[in-house]
C-alpha cells in the first residue's frame, strides 16, 4: 500500500531529491530559475514516483 502524505511531505521528499538550481534569467529588474530549468530538475525525480 502506498504511503499516505500531505502536500507538504510531498513537497519537502522533493525538495531533499532535486539538486540546488541556480538562477539563469534576468528581466524587470529581478533574477529567477526558468521554468524549463525547474521542469527538467523537477520532473526526472517526480517520473521516479
Amino acid at each position: 500500500m502506498a504511503e499516505e502524505m500531505n502536500i507538504y511531505q510531498k513537497l519537502a521528499k522533493v525538495r531533499k531529491q532535486v539538486e540546488v538550481i541556480q538562477r539563469n534569467k534576468s528581466g524587470y529588474g529581478y533574477k529567477y530559475v526558468s521554468e524549463d530549468e525547474i521542469l527538467a530538475k523537477v520532473s526526472g525525480f517526480i517520473k521516479k514516483q
